[in-house]
């Protein structure tokens, strides 16, 4: 099942639940770390209520009688992860074991200064305890929201994708300083860096022009919308969310959390 189906059966009131659901796990997370997490989650409408002085329809419970259904409550959905997750063995924008235990769904945005640093600075470290180590697989999202540049640049990184260098480019782009992207996710610039991983222009150049490319990146884009995510890193741990540029020990604890709940055994360190 593709994550475009796996997001279309989240749609409609089970959607709804499950974002009221991120926003109680992430309301106490609004920090400095790329966006207020408030911003997360859209206003839910409030279901309609039966004015004071109209009668209530024929047959439906007084405030003193509380409803009596001996039928089971239908389930709370959850927001989880594998809803989102391809694993694809051959999902060149994908890190870890196809099979790993637990999964993390990663929206991203080339222009992103805290994405930046948390590919920097917290990724290498997850990468190595837990990848490495086939616990944790990490699948890449587009969510490009900083201009025409990012859109290019999440272009490019379908297009690096398709000769199987997109971890590549994400980290030479990522390691330049925010005062050089601009210049540098320009088509002319990714072109250059293009050119730096000895990739087929030619290849590279029609990839950045190939409308299933584009459709995808706006699909991810619409998908991450539809959760209310509107800044960048946003990750989706197993059940846990994770916004903005956390520090380490934050992955650390919802990644062997999720561990925990799954009975997996992580390795010693």
């Amino acid at each position: 099942m593709s994550s475009t189906v796996r997001m279309l059966v989240l749609a409609g009131a089970g959607v709804l639940v499950a974002l009221a659901a991120l926003g109680a796990l992430i309301g106490d997370r609004a920090t400095d770390d790329g966006f207020e997490a408030t911003d997360l989650v859209q206003d839910l409408e409030q279901a309609p209520v039966t004015p004071a002085d109209e009668e209530a329809p024929e047959g439906a419970p007084s405030d003193s009688e509380p409803p009596v259904d001996d039928a089971e409550a239908p389930p709370t959905p959850q927001l989880h992860a594998e809803y989102f997750a391809d694993r694809d063995p051959g999902d060149p924008r994908a890190l870890g074991d196809p099979d790993a235990p637990i999964v993390m769904i990663e929206w991203g945005d080339f222009l992103c200064g805290f994405c930046a640093r948390y590919a920097r600075e917290t990724a290498p470290e997850l990468i190595e305890r837990y990848v490495d180590t086939g616990v944790l697989r990490i699948e890449w999202r587009d969510l490009p929201l900083q201009g025409d540049d990012a859109w290019t640049a999440a272009l490019a990184g379908r297009a690096a994708a398709d000769q199987d260098a997109f971890w590549d480019l994400h980290e030479i782009l990522y390691a330049d300083q925010p005062a050089d992207r601009p210049v540098r996710l320009t088509r002319a610039g990714l072109r250059e860096v293009a050119a730096d991983l000895d990739l087929d222009i030619v290849e590279f150049e029609s990839s950045l022009d190939d409308p299933d490319n584009a459709t995808s990146v706006a699909t991810e884009r619409q998908t991450a919308q539809a959760l209310g995510i509107q800044g960048t890193p946003a990750f989706l741990i197993h059940e846990q969310p994770v916004m903005g540029a956390q520090p380490l020990q934050v992955f650390v604890d919802v990644i062997e959390a999720a561990a925990a709940d799954l009975g997996v055994d992580l390795p010693e360190r």
